[in-house]
């Protein structure tokens, strides 16, 4: 009889352990829809949509979620046969006039190296928009981030 009772308490241990387990990503997902609407918001996508001319689109737009560092983001890549300082140039215009704000206080030296960046909150939401370069391939991303727990993300190069 206690051989029947430890299978059958065995069998509904396993069950639940089942049902936790099938339950895992939506525990993991705490965050990542608010999260990645922001990170893909039409207000970030009007700034990342655009880019100077000779720059090319080179990567697939991209959104996802980081559970470990605790923040979602959008990507688009584009490469620059031009002046990296044209690139700045021409984000920090248009960025403004879409209402971002400059966010320089992790600047390091020259944006054309280390990258710069803007902020702006989106349905309560902050929201920091991040270019950087890579010289090496001569391609610059532009990057939105929004932190799972709702908090500013600041801008460190």
């Amino acid at each position: 009889m206690r051989i029947v009772v430890r299978v059958y308490f065995a069998a509904a241990a396993a069950i639940v352990i089942g049902i936790g387990l099938a339950a895992l990503p939506d525990i993991m997902e705490s965050g990542c829809p608010q999260a990645r609407k922001a990170a893909d918001s039409k207000e970030f996508r009007a700034l990342a949509s655009l880019h100077p001319e000779g720059a090319t689109p080179v990567k697939e737009w991209a959104v996802s979620c980081n559970h470990d560092g605790g923040f979602a983001d959008a990507q688009v890549d584009y490469g620059y046969p031009l002046a990296g300082g044209k690139v700045v140039e021409f984000y920090s215009d248009a960025a403004q006039r879409l209402g971002w704000q400059p966010g320089r206080e992790g600047e390091q030296g020259d944006p054309t190296v280390g990258g710069f960046c803007f902020s702006r909150t989106i349905d309560g939401v902050p929201v920091m928009a991040r270019i950087g370069f890579d010289s090496q391939t001569k391609i610059y991303s532009v990057v939105s981030e929004v932190a799972l727990d709702g908090s500013r993300i600041r801008c460190w190069l």
